[in-house]
């Protein structure tokens, strides 16, 4: 059974945080919770019950219904299918024995590895800045949508999302980024928290301008983001066959037992 939850108030949400205290998609979830529990129109929330016992827990936004890990299997699968199918959406789910995250678009299923940081050391090693280049504070959401919009082409989202919600974020203390400019304040590297709770953070819209990448300014940018989440369990999602390596380098490692399909080619954000 599928049951909504309406926001903290609601009995059925301590259940629905029950589900989200691991891995990534638990921790997108947990902070649309924190963030848009009161509009409706924006997220909505549900809990996926099996005799009582609460497995799954789903989050409808920004056009994604995302799901929580679970193994179900029978009448509970098939009622999660048909939850898929009604709704129409694209669906990330976690999948953590696996080490990853499967991205669902109607027939097609692919898989995005799941990253994990394990060694702060390494990156906090790396958060120099290279000559020539600034942090810029405040960061301009602007400016930060129009490189991720140079650097992901169609994949971008709209700007009005992007920078509605990552500011929405950052006004209820569920954001984080880092924005690097040359001297001349031409933006060239970017890296946001894509989801934050008090205990874990996902990261995401990572990139650097091709015409500064192999410079070190994309290594620096994570590393610096990485720094204001101290404390945090911190995760990413990557395609796979790329950028292993790059983040292998700053101290994340592939989360059990994922593998690569095909051989990673470098770091090309390096």
């Amino acid at each position: 059974m599928i049951c909504s939850v309406q926001g903290p108030e609601d009995p059925r949400s301590r259940d629905l945080l029950m589900l989200c205290t691991a891995g990534p998609c638990g921790c997108r979830i947990a902070s649309y919770f924190a963030c848009y529990h009161p509009f409706p129109e924006l997220a909505q929330f549900w809990v996926c019950y099996q005799e009582d016992i609460p497995r799954c827990a789903l989050c409808s936004a920004g056009g994604v219904l995302t799901v929580t890990d679970t193994r179900p299997g029978g009448a509970l699968e098939e009622e999660l299918s048909a939850f898929f199918d009604f709704h129409g959406t694209p669906v990330l789910r976690e999948e953590l024995s696996s080490g990853v995250v499967w991205h669902q678009t109607g027939e097609t299923l692919r898989p995005f590895p799941i990253m994990r940081l394990e060694d702060r050391s390494v990156s906090a090693a790396r958060c120099a800045l290279p000559d020539g280049f600034q942090a810029q504070e405040p960061v301009r959401l602007k400016d930060a949508w129009e490189l991720v919009r140079r650097c992901f082409g169609e994949e971008a989202p709209p700007q009005e999302d992007f920078i509605g919600d990552l500011s929405h974020r950052q006004r209820r203390g569920r954001g984080a980024m880092v924005l690097l400019q040359t001297k001349n304040g031409a933006p060239v590297s970017f890296a946001a928290a894509a989801a934050m709770t008090e205990e874990a953070a996902l990261i995401g819209s990572v990139c650097t301008h091709p015409d500064f990448r192999r410079k070190g300014v994309g290594g620096c940018c994570v590393a610096q983001l990485l720094q204001t989440l101290a404390g945090h369990t911190v995760y990413l999602l990557r395609k796979p066959g790329e950028q292993e390596a790059f983040y292998r380098r700053l101290g994340f490692e592939n989360l059990p037992p994922a593998k690569d399909l095909p051989a990673d080619q470098g770091a090309p954000d390096e």
